[in-house]
């Protein structure tokens, strides 16, 4: 059965609404969280891409039986990684994560946190040919890690998917994107859907048209017994979808990811894909004002209802959370975002018991590092 919010609730004075759990202060808090949480035995973990002791980025955790939260490691500098954009990823009880910066050749880093001692250790350092600049959060498939990286590679170098040995640091290059019609710019996290693994290219999939140059982005899959990759799906912006920036979600068969452009007023949209068919459809397009725009995180599957949010639109014009349904494409707006500090979620929700949790970047605050995000809840009504 769905779960859905209270709309009698909504109406009234009882709206459920967002609550902040905490604010970001930069230093030598962190600032600016833009990857997913995870939860961990009911803490949630996740990063801050600036702020920390050096403001290089940190770890954060929040307990969610005190709703506090505090930053478990800063980091120092290029020797053991700065930027951290992504969300962590649990194994075997350490943290795993990825740096956008940092490491030997500053192309980025693949660490790992121990969250009870807060010891961090830098694992792999990426070099260029094996990948620049990862932004995704790593997917965990038997014992392997795999992962994307958004530029860099061998031959033309527009980016890479990898695979990851968390026991001996090896790294593999299962393929190194070409560009055009290849694809160009994989910011998306990884899923397995069957055999292979599924995600999404920003650029590429065929030269000029109606979104730029560089095409408006791809459906790609790499089929893990082989590591051969393949377009499935070319974008094509106008009254369809462009741009995706992160990856997608498994329900009853489908796929369902956002895309930052493409629909009917070239504001976002929530696509659907199905992965035996190649079908893709737009569920629903953004009209920009009240009912969001510009999604840039990855769906919520709660109870067969889409959550999700935007960083543009709403009461404020700096993001909402909104619901949607699957099969007819209703969408409603939760809530808005009321900035300074709750405005432009950039990160995916993450449901614990009856609540949605997440954050906000505060990105659009400026230089400020008073003003430098927050995490946040949004009770969830049966």
């Amino acid at each position: 059965m769905a779960v859905t919010l209270n709309c009698a609730a909504m109406g009234s004075g009882n709206a459920a609404s967002i609550k902040t759990l905490h604010k970001f202060t930069g230093h030598p808090d962190g600032a600016d969280p833009v990857g997913p949480l995870i939860n961990v035995g009911w803490m949630l973990y996740g990063t801050t891409k600036l702020g920390g002791k050096s403001r290089r980025g940190s770890v954060f955790k929040t307990d969610l039986a005190t709703n506090t939260t505090a930053v478990i490691y800063s980091f120092r500098k290029q020797d053991d990684g700065h930027y951290p954009v992504a969300g962590l990823i649990n194994v075997n009880g350490s943290l795993f994560g990825v740096t956008t910066k940092g490491g030997t050749s500053d192309c980025g880093t693949i660490f790992k946190i121990d969250p009870t001692t807060a010891t961090e250790t830098d694992v792999f350092d990426f070099d260029g040919e094996d990948g620049i600049f990862p932004y995704a959060s790593l997917t965990k498939v038997g014992g392997t890690l795999y992962g994307t990286a958004s530029e860099g590679g061998t031959g033309n170098a527009q980016g890479t998917v990898f695979k990851f040995d968390p026991t001996t640091g090896v790294l593999v290059v299962l393929h190194s994107f070409q560009g055009y019609a290849d694809g160009i710019l994989p910011y998306s996290k990884l899923i397995k859907v069957g055999g292979s693994l599924f995600g999404t290219t920003y650029g590429g999939g065929g030269a000029g048209g109606v979104c730029n140059a560089f095409g408006c982005g791809t459906i790609f899959k790499v089929d893990l017994s082989t590591g051969t990759e393949e377009i499935v799906y070319s974008f094509k912006g106008s009254n369809d979808s462009s741009f995706p920036t992160t990856g997608m979600i498994y329900l009853s068969g489908l796929l369902y990811g956002t895309s930052y452009g493409g629909g009917t007023n070239g504001n976002g949209t929530v696509f659907q894909f199905n992965p035996v068919t190649g079908a893709e459809r737009v569920v629903y397009s953004f009209n920009g004002g009240a009912d969001g725009e510009y999604p840039i995180a990855a769906l919520t599957d709660v109870g067969d209802t889409l959550f999700g949010t935007t960083i543009g639109g709403g009461a404020d014009n700096v993001g909402t959370i909104f619901q949607l349904n699957p099969e007819t494409g209703a969408e409603s707006v939760v809530d808005s975002f009321k900035g300074p500090d709750q405005r432009e979620p950039y990160g995916a929700l993450i449901k614990v018991g009856n609540h949605l949790y997440g954050t906000t970047s505060g990105q659009a605050a400026g230089k400020s590092r008073s003003k430098a995000g927050s995490v946040f809840k949004l009770k969830l009504q049966p």
